[in-house]
């Protein structure tokens, strides 16, 4: 962008870009490569009106980034033969190969066992830097452990815990972690959706230090729910508000081109979340636009995943300016529908998944570190998102080197199913989480927490893996600690 010009005035401006951005995924190698050739380089006022500007020349193909085959593909993408592309009459720049460098990634084997802790450790105690997150959840017992990887509404979806109803914490919020450890001294984490800004109830009861909610001034839940779950007592409540800014939305946000003013949506985002309590802003979402008839394009930035990490990146670090506060990037991955989001396999190559469907994902984490991602309730050739490892911990971690934890979408591993679709899969599993490094699976039900509790006792879900989940998710409530003091 140049500043702002006056009539009659200039500006010369510089752009660079990582040449390894230029690269390929090449499903032979499993890696990526700049092919060798020339790279033109075209300016102009917009996408139809470019000039060739100059060209950047490789004399050899280079691997920039040593992968390895990922998410189950059946064949590897054909070989196209070569193309006979003219030689650019412009200036041109010899790209220094050994400028390049080559990243080779090293991928996660099993967990290992933590032991047991000679000493006692409380969360107080980990937020001071006295003990590690590996040490509290050494002494936890299995059973806590499962409670701390599963949300805080502990109810299934036929009783009163919906959307925008399953947060003990907050009205209107989306959820929360576990209330059950506070003998550790471990908080809850409060979420709340968005993405046009944060979502919670503008109008809230309270009764002493509870909240209660009046669903029958609930635009949806007012509707839809039975008479006897819309009765609540109000005597005695004082009515408080809590309204929030409406953000402009990801695809109109996008189309400024301008990461700046997305950063300051984020910063008053961010600002709201520590005015409320709220520690997980569930946003930025950022599907790729397939069909403009998607239900949730407004959600999205764009059908360009450049554009969509460059913008969610620049959300998180507007959000996580505020201490203790961050962003959780979603659905992950290849969640492109609404309709039937929940039942649908998503057949796509490993090059396509990597160029389109997860490079957003992966530019954000790794020039933002979001706190939290959250996982997409389709499967994803042939294995529910939420439960493949090859996507949450191969990718994801071992190569984006991602810190932060990973949630499901609500409803994941349960049988709810939105009105009119057919479920043509079973849901994912809550053991299949944990196992994939799912750390956290909401809002949290009575289902869930028998099943990773059968799981433990089959021997079907070792202790280690439910161990590695805790200490993520202890390390996250750590990163949150300052927001919840405030």
């Amino acid at each position: 962008k140049t500043g702002l010009l006056q009539p009659g005035a200039s500006e010369t401006v510089s752009v660079s870009f990582p040449m390894r951005q230029l690269a390929s995924y090449d499903e032979r190698r499993s890696a990526w490569v700049l092919e060798k050739g020339e790279y033109g380089v075209y300016a102009g006022k917009h996408s139809r009106d470019t000039q060739l500007a100059g060209a950047l020349s490789l004399d050899q193909t280079v691997v920039t980034e040593q992968c390895k085959a990922l998410f189950r593909q059946e064949r590897v993408a054909e070989i196209y033969p070569v193309r006979n592309v003219a030689v650019y009459d412009c200036p041109k720049v010899s790209v220094d190969i050994d400028s390049l460098g080559i990243i080779t990634h090293t991928y996660s084997a099993r967990h290992g066992s933590l032991g047991d802790t000679r000493r006692n450790v409380t969360f107080e105690e980990v937020v001071s830097g006295g003990a590690s997150a590996e040490e509290l959840a050494a002494q936890m017992a299995t059973e806590e452990l499962v409670l701390l990887c599963i949300g805080a509404a502990r109810v299934s979806f036929t009783d009163f815990s919906v959307i925008g109803n399953a947060s003990r914490s907050i009205p209107g919020a989306a959820g929360d972690t576990t209330d059950r450890l506070t003998h550790y001294g471990i908080p809850q984490c409060a979420m709340a959706d968005g993405p046009a800004g944060i979502r919670v109830n503008p109008k809230v009861y309270q009764r002493e230090d509870a909240y209660i909610n009046n669903v029958e001034e609930d635009p949806i839940l007012g509707k839809v729910l039975p008479p006897e779950l819309r009765k609540v007592d109000l005597s005695g409540t004082e009515i408080k508000y809590q309204y929030c800014t409406a953000l402009p939305i990801a695809v109109q946000l996008a189309q400024t081109w301008n990461p700046n003013l997305a950063e300051l949506a984020g910063d008053i985002a961010g600002a709201e979340m520590d005015e409320l309590g709220i520690d997980l802003w569930l946003a930025p979402g950022m599907n790729i636009h397939r069909n403009p008839l998607c239900g949730r394009n407004f959600e999205y930035y764009s059908e360009d995943p450049y554009l969509s990490g460059v913008f969610a990146a620049a959300i998180t670090r507007g959000v996580q300016k505020h201490p203790g506060k961050g962003t959780c990037i979603k659905h992950l991955a290849a969640n492109n529908q609404e309709t039937n989001r929940s039942t649908s396999n998503s057949h796509v190559s490993e090059r396509a998944l990597r160029e389109i469907y997860l490079k957003g994902f992966e530019l954000c984490v790794k020039e933002a570190q979001p706190l939290a991602a959250m996982t997409s309730m389709n499967l994803l050739n042939g294995v529910h998102a939420a439960n493949d490892k090859d996507l949450l911990t191969h990718a994801l971690r071992d190569e984006w080197g991602f810190e932060g934890i990973v949630m499901t979408d609500w409803g994941t591993t349960g049988s709810f199913v939105s009105v009119g679709e057919k479920r043509g899969y079973g849901p994912a599993t809550p053991t299949g989480c944990i196992l994939a490094g799912n750390d956290l699976i909401m809002p949290g039900t009575k289902f869930d927490e028998e099943s990773l509790f059968a799981a433990v006792r089959d021997g079907s879900l070792p202790i280690e893996a439910l161990q590695a989940c805790a200490i993520r998710l202890i390390k996250l409530l750590v990163k949150c600690w300052p927001g919840m003091k405030g």
